[in-house]
């Protein structure tokens, strides 16, 4: 059985979680939304430092941000939007994702479906 959790946890669960995952009784899977954004390779400057400034560093955060939540940021203009909107459309993610969208991915995702586009 495979699944796929995404907690913030205390240091007493992470060390009981090790002992599931060292027991081979859980199995830890990376998802594209526990990863960092590579926001140097992949953002203008002005992008990466509103990121930066409003705490925007994993794909998690920033698919979660509706547009206009963005846009009330000073320096994220229509430009940073395109920019952010252009990216990951390429990873066939979108900003405003719900849970259930969330869920959704991570699905194809183990399933293999995903796929970023050119």
């Amino acid at each position: 059985m495979n699944v796929v959790i995404n907690l913030t946890l205390s240091p007493f669960q992470a060390r009981k979680l090790l002992e599931y995952i060292s027991n081979g009784e859980v199995e830890f899977r990376d998802t594209i939304f526990s990863k960092p954004l590579p926001l140097e390779d992949e953002f203008s400057v002005r992008t990466s430092n509103v990121f930066k400034t409003i705490g925007i560093g994993t794909y998690y955060k920033l698919v979660r941000c509706t547009e206009s939540e963005l846009l009330m940021h000073k320096f994220f203009g229509r430009k940073s939007l395109l920019e952010t909107a252009q990216h990951l459309h390429a990873k066939g993610l979108h900003l405003g994702m719900n849970d259930k969208d969330i869920e959704e991915y991570k699905k194809n995702e183990c399933a293999g479906d995903t796929k970023e586009v050119a």
